[in-house]
């Protein structure tokens, strides 16, 4: 696909070179070391209630712990952050790419938060 990119908040236009149609497309977010798909964060919203601006407090908690996500690693090397946010405990499904870490999903899963819960304790 072709397009030059814009600034953060503007939609670029672009030829698909499979189906030659155009296109519009939102860039990502960046917010600070992070980044995310823009259309994914509002699906994560409705389905699991939590914002991307949100979830990203959990890499803030003391305690959170960082955890290899072996069963989506297939086709990229991802992770779990387990943290704090307000009165949550939630998990932040997350890979590292070029020099950002971008967030794929988050929600609270009661799984991640006993064994958050568990590792708190015991520090």
């Amino acid at each position: 696909m072709e397009g030059r990119p814009r600034t953060p908040t503007q939609p670029y236009f672009c030829i698909d070179h499979y189906t030659h149609h155009g296109v519009y497309f939102m860039p990502d977010i960046e917010y600070g070391i992070f980044v995310w798909d823009r259309e994914k964060e509002h699906r994560n919203r409705d389905r699991h209630g939590f914002l991307f601006t949100d979830a990203v407090q959990a890499f803030d908690d003391p305690f959170r712990l960082i955890l290899f996500d072996r069963r989506h690693s297939d086709r990229e090397i991802r992770f779990f952050c387990i943290g704090a946010v307000d009165e949550s405990v939630i998990t932040v499904r997350f890979t590292l790419r070029e020099d950002k870490i971008r967030i794929i999903g988050a929600g609270c899963w009661r799984k991640w938060r006993q064994v958050y819960e568990e590792k708190k304790n015991l520090r």
